[in-house]
This record gives structure tokens, C-alpha cells and sequence, in this order.
């Protein structure tokens, strides 16, 4: 009987170990599916790279580059669905990856669909490539670019497309950027949606010609959303961050420097957060929100330009809505823009509260216009003679015309909309131009473009609100300066206000 009952117990001990080692071989075999690395060694080149990435896609394993070491990376690496994560602790990679203009390379290219990888920890050297991008991806979710370096980028550094389907969960932390130059198209940071065709698709300039022509905006044809942007320095390049048709998503503690604009959100990028950056000189604006892009929030940012040439520092124009700047510091030094902030066509429900601004601007320290019509601008004593030219001095439209952005003088550039509630309370002003007003407010009207498919319109701004300000020195010429146009056949424009006192009382 106790042989027996020793024999039960060794079986039922036997059972035991044998289920404790399926579950350690069940734990095990998960480890190897999900955690697994792929080793590089140093001796690997481009063709071994490649076929490792794949390796660990079909394994769903990560990639481990060898410290100290430097990859030359003539041609893309295609990465497939299914690699966990590309560590490069420290490594160098050496980019002559050669694209084109309509056909870019990368030097690591995420498959589509890719979801729940990780690149980060080395440095991408990339001053032999050409027309190519550090890190792209088209129609991705949850992936993480953190700590990577990339020198020299001549075109893009992270590239995050919505072209071929939805964009989710992508964060670029704490990576540091330096472009090879500021050339139109040059972009650090480029997250971008593709747009509904119609009749303006392909067109040069279609965004332009689209909103000038239907006072409209065309719908993405995906979504591109939960984009972090965080703790990146960046130096370089036309803008340093680019969203296009972004919503829902964060720019927040970035470094960005010698830009055309620092910042961009265009073509219905809404709903976003652009919170605590230093930005630093700009050509043109520190953050640039225009072409249906509305209800972002941008506050606690610092902007210092000395290179300023261009528009207005914090702008938002060209039917955008219901932004909001709040508790943003703007100091402009030597070099001088058009205006230190503007609101400018259908982009009513703006609001600027609560910011430090100091330097001086070419037209006016502040700017509002409800339509950019030369004509108009020029109209009912708008127009005054300076310099043998007629101009009014304060208009995106100085002498009747601006520019189109192929450089052709147009005198019809957008609006076609009534601008309403516009408020600047509560914020500090230090102008520093004694012929200009601290504030301009011109409320146009238009024929149109004038070429037999004009749409008259009236662009009345109602519910302005300039008070509880502080003007700090005596450097300009007026607080308020107002303008009403008027042209046949159309009528005058009107300005309402619910206060203009401009300064606190």
C-alpha cells in the first residue's frame, strides 16, 4: 500500500514538473516571438543589413546594431511589418541613398501598416544622400523615433505620411536635426495627409489657387492624428515642422532654429497643441497656421528672430478659426517683419491673450484684415503717397498688389468671408516703430479675381475686441488705426468693435 502510495505521488510530481515545463517553454517561445534580437555584426554591409530587417519581420524580433560602428547605407532599407525595434546603440550610418523628386528614397523606409516599432540610438550621416529622408513611413501606428541623430539631411529628416491610409500614435522624441540647407521643400520634421481630389489637384500651387478662387479647403482624404512631436532640436531647413492636415496631436519642448517659419500647420491641421518650444530665427513666422487649420492651442512659447523679413510672427490666416495664442513671448530683433502678430481672412474667433511682444514690424505691431484686395486696400483714403508710390502703409497689400506664390503680382489674394470676434486682451506690448500704429484693423471689400469668375463680397469685421493691454514706451504713432474699403458696384465695408481702447483703463 505505501509502495503505492509513493508511486502515486512520484507521478503526480512527474505531471507537475512536465506542466511547469510546458508553461517555462510556452514563456520561453514567447520571448523568443516578441523580444527576440537580431545581432549586426561589425562586419555587415547593406545587403546583410537588409536581409537581417527581414529576418526579424518574419520573426517579429528587434535589430541590434554594434556600438562604435559605421553601416554604409547606399540604397534604402526597406523595413518589413513585424521588426519590434532598431537599437543602434550609438552606431553610424552613412546615407548615399540617391532619390528624386518624385520618387524619394529613405534610409530606413517603414513598410506600410507597420505598428509597434522602436528606432532610436544612432546617428545617420547623411551629406552624401540626395532627395531622401532619415526615417519615413506611410499609413504606420505606434512607432516611437527616439535619440536618433541625423546630420546634413538635404531634404527630409522624419517623414510621417497618411498617403495610402490612416496615421496613429507616432512619437519623435528627443532626436536632434541639422539640415544642409533652407531650401523651399526642406523639412526636419514633415507629417503630411493626402487631400480629396478635384479640380484643382495637380495644379502648381493648388492650395493657393483653391482657397483664392472657392474661399475652400479640401477635405483629407485619411486621418493623420495622435502625433507627438516633443524634446527634438532641430536646426534648419524651410519650416522645422510641417503639419499638414494634422489633427490631434502635440509640439511641445522642441528646439527649433533658422527656419523660414519654425512652425506650420496647414490644410485642416486642428486641434492641435503647440506648447513650451524655443523658437529661434525665422525668416518669415514662428508659427504659421493658415488654410482651414482651426482651433489650435499655442501657448508658452518663446520666439526670438533676428532675421524676421516676412509675415506676421504668430499668424493665422486664410480660414483658419477659433486659434488661440495665449502666454506665448515674441522678442524681434534687427531684421524686422510685416507684423508681430496677424489674423488675417476668414479666420474669425482668434485670439490673442496674455503675450509678451516686443520689436518692431514694418506695416504694423499688429495686424487684422478681413480681405486681401488691392483696390480695396487703397480705396476710400486708404491710399496714401509715399515715395512716389500710392500705398497704404499697414495692408498685406501695400501698393494694390502682392504676390502669388509663383511671385506673379496678383491683386486679389483671399477672403471671402465675413471676420468676426477677434480679441487681443491682457497681453504686453513693447513697439519699437515711431510711424506705425500698435494696431491696424482693415476691413476690405472685392470684385474678385477679375477674370470673369470674380465673386463680389464685402468683408466686414464685427465684434472686435483690442483692450486691457499694456503699451509699454512711446514708439509708435497711434494705438488704433482703422480702415474701411470701399470699390463700385460692391459697397463699403464696415468695423464693429466691443472695445478699442487697446490699453487697460
Amino acid at each position: 500500500m505505501m509502495r503505492r502510495v509513493a508511486q502515486m505521488r512520484a507521478e503526480k510530481m512527474i505531471g507537475m514538473l512536465f506542466g511547469m515545463r510546458k508553461i517555462i517553454s510556452s514563456v520561453v517561445a514567447g520571448l523568443l516571438c516578441f523580444g527576440a534580437s537580431i545581432s549586426v555584426p561589425a562586419s555587415a554591409q547593406a545587403d546583410d543589413l537588409q536581409a537581417m530587417l527581414k529576418k526579424a519581420g518574419q520573426e517579429n524580433a528587434g535589430v541590434d546594431l554594434m556600438a562604435g560602428r559605421t553601416y554604409v547605407v547606399p540604397e534604402t532599407l526597406n523595413v518589413p511589418e513585424g521588426v519590434r525595434y532598431i537599437r543602434g546603440h550609438g552606431a553610424h550610418l552613412d546615407v548615399r541613398t540617391q532619390g528624386t523628386s518624385s520618387e524619394l528614397a529613405s534610409a530606413f523606409a517603414l513598410a506600410k501598416e507597420t505598428s509597434g516599432i522602436e528606432l532610436s540610438d544612432f546617428t545617420l550621416n547623411m551629406k552624401a544622400s540626395s532627395f531622401s529622408s532619415g526615417i519615413s513611413g506611410d499609413h504606420i501606428s505606434n512607432v516611437t523615433v527616439r535619440n536618433v541623430t541625423m546630420n546634413d539631411v538635404n531634404y527630409r529628416g522624419v517623414s510621417i505620411l497618411a498617403d495610402h491610409g490612416d496615421v496613429s500614435n507616432v512619437t519623435v522624441d528627443r532626436n536632434t536635426i541639422t539640415m544642409a540647407n533652407e531650401n523651399d521643400g526642406v523639412v526636419p520634421i514633415f507629417v503630411s495627409t493626402k487631400r480629396k481630389k478635384d479640380a484643382y489637384t495637380g495644379q502648381d500651387h493648388e492650395i493657393w489657387k483653391r482657397y483664392v478662387a472657392t474661399g475652400t479647403v479640401v477635405d483629407p482624404e485619411y486621418r493623420n492624428m495622435g502625433i507627438t512631436i516633443t524634446g527634438n532640436t532641430i536646426n534648419g531647413g524651410y519650416y522645422g515642422i510641417a503639419f499638414s492636415g494634422v489633427t490631434d496631436s502635440r509640439i511641445t519642448d522642441n528646439i527649433i532654429r533658422n527656419n523660414t517659419r519654425n512652425i506650420s500647420m496647414q490644410d485642416q491641421s486642428s486641434h492641435n497643441r503647440v506648447e513650451n518650444n524655443q523658437l529661434r530665427d525665422s525668416i518669415s513666422s514662428g508659427i504659421h497656421i493658415a488654410y482651414g487649420s482651426s482651433d489650435n492651442q499655442v501657448k508658452n512659447n518663446n520666439i526670438v528672430t533676428r532675421r524676421a523679413t516676412g509675415q506676421g510672427i504668430l499668424q493665422a490666416y486664410q480660414g483658419s478659426k477659433g486659434n488661440v495664442f495665449d502666454s506665448n513671448t515674441v522678442t524681434v530683433r534687427e531684421h524686422h517683419p510685416s507684423w508681430l502678430l496677424y489674423v488675417g481672412p476668414g479666420s474669425s474667433n482668434t485670439t490673442f491673450t496674455n503675450n509678451i511682444v516686443d520689436g518692431m514690424a514694418n506695416r504694423a505691431f499688429i495686424g487684422v484684415e478681413s480681405v486681401w484686395d488691392g483696390p480695396s486696400s487703397l480705396s476710400n483714403g486708404g491710399g496714401v503717397n509715399i515715395n512716389g508710390h500710392e500705398d497704404n502703409p499697414y495692408s498685406n497689400m501695400v501698393q494694390g498688389v502682392t504676390n502669388n506664390p509663383s511671385g506673379k503680382p496678383v491683386k486679389y489674394a483671399g477672403g471671402s468671408e465675413v471676420l468676426e470676434n477677434i480679441t487681443i486682451t491682457g497681453n504686453t506690448f513693447t513697439p519699437r516703430n515711431k510711424n506705425l500704429p500698435v494696431v491696424y484693423v482693415g476691413a476690405e471689400v472685392t470684385k474678385g479675381q477679375g477674370d470673369g469668375n470674380g465673386r463680389a463680397f464685402r468683408g466686414d469685421i464685427k465684434g472686435v475686441n483690442v483692450s486691457g493691454n499694456t503699451v509699454k514706451g512711446d514708439e509708435y504713432s497711434q494705438l488704433l488705426v482703422t480702415h474701411e474699403g470701399k470699390l463700385d458696384g460692391v459697397g463699403p465695408a464696415t468695423i464693429s468693435f466691443t472695445d478699442k481702447s487697446v490699453v487697460g483703463r
